[in-house]
């Protein structure tokens, strides 16, 4: 199994809470991390963390300036744009790999999803919770629109479709329509090239509680709201979890600046509207 991820310095303590949740349940081959702006020391621990599992990680500094031109708000970083060079990074010899965000925990082996066959296709994913998104891309009724937190993706049919071009022209063609970055642009080029997965390999829910030893019981839990498990103010069902695994980690003591998820929605949504990058940038320090 091998494991691509992708995050700047502010969600790198969420990163090694989520390799580390991987690694209590699965055997990995190889990770790979795509990152901006993390200290060498931050790097350094996490590679001695990873090795304890018997796992080996390798590190792919992003240049920003591949990212010239393309659409994101300051509120996110250009992290979200990361994985979409998937092809053009990682080793020739990969077929596949499996994407995995960094807010995300993983509770049971995965062995199945990786075994999954995307012959012909683009990538395997779960559906989107909500249908925001694909209204406002303008899809027609009935198209499926996916969420990108976890991929397991074809390598090989990404390099011969030339699928990343594509992504990248969509996001540069339509600045107006993309709002989830490269989920959007995504979904807009892989219509009707991407296999629909079961619900409980990216459980996106927080209003309805799990049923341990059944079906429906999520392999892997998405923290996809503005109700993040580590914010102290958090609600989810599932905190519990997420913190059960980074106390494991060397960044058990961190402790984020955090607001309550109503007040941190509020001023997302007036700094998107009414503040300069550069504050936008600032705030999203103090309150992710």
């Amino acid at each position: 199994m091998e494991i691509l991820c992708a995050c700047d310095e502010l969600y790198f303590p969420h990163a090694g809470t989520m390799l580390c949740s991987l690694l209590e349940h699965n055997s990995v081959s190889g990770i790979h991390l795509f990152y901006n702006s993390v200290a060498k020391q931050e790097l350094a621990k996490l590679e001695a963390f990873v090795s304890k599992y018997g796992a080996k990680i390798t590190f792919y500094e992003m240049d920003l300036t591949d990212f010239e031109g393309l659409h994101f708000d300051k509120w996110a970083s250009a992290a979200v744009y990361f994985r979409l060079l998937a092809p053009h990074f990682l080793p020739a010899e990969l077929d596949k790999i499996l994407y995995l965000d960094s807010d995300i925990i993983v509770r049971h082996s995965l062995d199945n999803l990786w075994n999954t066959d995307i012959t012909g296709y683009a990538l395997a994913a779960v559906p989107n919770l909500e249908d925001n998104a694909r209204k406002l891309l303008g899809f027609p009724e009935g198209t499926k629109y996916f969420n990108s937190g976890v991929l397991l993706i074809n390598l090989q049919f990404w390099k011969e479709n030339q699928i990343v071009d594509h992504a990248i022209d969509f996001i540069k063609s339509n600045p107006d329509k993309v709002h989830f970055w490269d989920q959007d642009a995504l979904n807009a080029t892989l219509i009707g090239r991407w296999i629909e997965l079961p619900t409980f390999w990216n459980w996106q829910l927080n209003s309805a509680t799990p049923k341990p030893g059944t079906e429906s019981e999520p392999a892997i839990v998405h923290f996809l709201t503005d109700d993040k498990p580590w914010h102290s103010f958090g609600t989810h069902l599932l905190k519990s979890e997420y913190h059960k695994y980074r106390r494991k980690t060397p960044w058990r003591q961190y402790v984020p600046r955090s607001v309550p998820p109503r007040i941190s929605r509020t001023i997302r949504s007036f700094a998107r509207t009414a503040l300069p990058g550069g504050l936008r940038a600032w705030l999203r320090t103090r309150f992710l």
